[in-house]
């Protein structure tokens, strides 16, 4: 067993609101999904936007993936 949570797949809450440089906006308090964690986290809402190097302290993870890796 890791001793490591899989961050991978988990839903989280975006505390701040975020733009990336193609002008897609995730409002704080939406509700996302982690993508990927490298440089800060992949984040995609239900709708399909698209985020990526979120810092790590803009996201609060609400539950862990309960997926089998």
């Amino acid at each position: 067993m890791s001793k490591y949570k899989r961050i991978i797949g988990s839903r989280a809450i975006l505390l701040e609101t975020t733009t990336n440089r193609a002008g897609i906006t995730i409002n704080s308090g939406e509700a996302v999904t982690i993508k990927g964690s490298y440089r800060g986290y992949e984040i995609q809402t239900d709708d399909g936007r698209l985020i990526t190097r979120i810092p790590r302290d803009y996201v609060r993870i609400i539950r862990v993936s309960l997926r089998k890796q």
